[in-house]
């Protein structure tokens, strides 16, 4: 059973005004610029407040302003709301600034697990890994982001 015309609308407005795309929730979403196509595809995903959402390459074809804007959103809004996410990207640097844990997959096969902490403790083995690989970063709920 989905949810209520009522509560969907309210949470459009809610969302909308979270990820600041509110003068525009008239609009059809091919006429929004890319950066506002991608907060307008996160908040589609997150409109039935899942326990955990699964973002595919959030920030595709975003330039460096909007990739970090973002990827602050997406953390803000996941400690807000208290959810996990599992986000799918080529970006090990991105999976590293937004993620807790990784995994990376190549060719099928994981080929690296790693906590962020050992990583980025400079215990890790990021040189060992195939930036054309994919990599899985999972963010938990609970984690506290420095976000600047």
């Amino acid at each position: 059973m989905g949810l209520q015309r009522d509560v969907i609308d309210d949470r459009i407005v809610h969302l909308a005004h979270d990820f600041q795309f509110t003068e525009y929730v008239d609009q059809r979403q091919s006429t929004l610029s890319k950066g506002t196509r991608q907060k307008v595809s996160l908040a589609q995903a997150l409109i039935h407040e899942p326990d955990i959402v699964i973002l595919d390459e959030p920030t595709a074809n975003l330039d460096i302003e909007a990739t970090d804007a973002t990827e602050i959103l997406i953390l803000e809004y996941i400690q807000h709301e208290q959810l996990y996410a599992i986000v799918s990207t080529h970006g090990l640097d991105q999976a590293a600034r937004i993620s807790d844990d990784l995994i990376v997959i190549d060719s099928g096969r994981v080929v690296l697990t790693e906590s962020l902490v050992d990583l980025n403790g400079g215990r890790g083995r990021r040189d060992e890994v195939d930036v054309r690989a994919m990599v899985l970063g999972a963010i938990s709920k609970s984690r506290e982001h420095q976000l600047s």
